[in-house]
């Protein structure tokens, strides 16, 4: 079988480019169409049929659901914000401090000529 693809492949060298080109668009595109069918068959083998009937709820249990959503998400809420305090209050306690130290140093220079002063013009 593989000497057989190994003859055609090597005939298909020595043909002219028109018959290569020609060879190559239908390869491509049994491939292509190879590689889509198998994405279909995966796709329809691991989603379910959407168009089943679905269970009807309740008006009580659809109250029942947003109630427990929205005390979910206000418990949430309050540990967040109570985390954000906590931090915040970290970083209010905080304080920073600068020391400042006087310089040993004396700007007075010694052995200078005393300059007299002049009036302008």
């Amino acid at each position: 079988m593989f000497s057989a693809i190994k003859k055609f492949f090597l005939e298909l060298r020595e043909k002219d480019e028109t018959t290569k080109k020609w060879w190559l668009v239908a390869l491509a595109s049994a491939s292509m169409l190879f590689v889509i069918s198998f994405w279909g068959f995966y796709l329809n083998s691991t989603i379910k049929n959407l168009a089943q009937e679905k269970p009807k709820s309740q008006p009580n249990q659809l109250l029942e659901i947003f109630k427990n959503g929205i005390k979910e998400i206000s418990i949430m809420g309050g540990e967040q914000l109570n985390k954000s305090m906590a931090k915040l209050q970290d970083l209010m306690k905080k304080t920073n401090s600068v020391t400042i130290q006087n310089a040993d140093i004396n700007f007075t220079v010694k052995n200078l000529e005393p300059v007299e002063p002049r009036k302008l013009p």
